[in-house]
């Protein structure tokens, strides 16, 4: 691995950073690593210990969904309306495509109202075919906000959750930009932040891989 030295991060030049507004700091970059087989997203150019906060849109994660008596699981309206065409259910894909719209979901004993996914009047989306009152798993979207403290080269790390997927599509916000997973700069390797100085009187040393 070639890695270059860039520069070196003062205690002095972190307390002078401290105070600039958001427009005054520098650009933040957002690039993406993999490490031991895990999606791992840096953030560079934040300050010296500064929260950086990554608001998720995307990703998947499995959940645990019981089917009814007649072998129907249900996906909220909420949920179905960030799958698109598509869920994975005990890891198999499931066309949502075009499903049509039941009057009623309502099992007639043990049969399911239709042997494929539907949908009912309020867009919760139904697909028969399961055991009766068995979980299976089924992949939906994930969101939400994750903090990580910058550490004293002003690199931020957010590593890709156990329990989920970020993909291509995948897409965040980081300091009011928005970024897709699938376009952001991919390195071989991630960047190095190494105290040269003391405890004390700590001096950083970024070093950035050359790919």
């Amino acid at each position: 691995m070639n890695i270059q030295k860039t520069e070196l991060t003062t205690l002095a030049t972190v307390i002078a950073v401290v105070g600039l507004s958001a427009s005054e700091a520098l650009a933040l970059e957002v690039i993406k690593v993999s490490e031991r087989g895990r999606n791992v997203v840096y953030v560079k150019g934040a300050t010296a210990n500064q929260t950086v906060t990554l608001q998720g849109q995307g990703g998947t994660s499995p959940r645990a969904v019981l089917a009814n008596s007649c072998g129907m699981i249900r996906i909220s309206a909420t949920q179905a309306q960030t799958l698109g065409n598509s869920v994975t259910v005990n890891g198999t894909a499931v066309s949502l495509a075009n499903i049509p719209t039941l009057a009623s979901a309502a099992c007639n004993g043990s049969t399911p109202p239709q042997t494929t996914a539907f949908k009912d009047g309020s867009l919760n989306v139904y697909i028969p075919g399961y055991t009766a009152n068995q979980a299976v798993t089924v992949l939906l979207p994930t969101s939400g906000s994750r903090n990580a403290q910058a550490n004293g080269c002003g690199f931020a790390r957010f590593s890709e959750p156990t329990n989920a997927t970020w993909n291509s599509t995948t897409s965040f916000t980081v300091g009011g930009t928005s970024y897709t997973f699938g376009t952001i700069t991919s390195q071989n390797y991630p960047p190095v932040c190494r105290n040269v100085g003391t405890t004390a009187a700590p001096t950083y040393v970024k070093y950035e891989p050359v790919n």
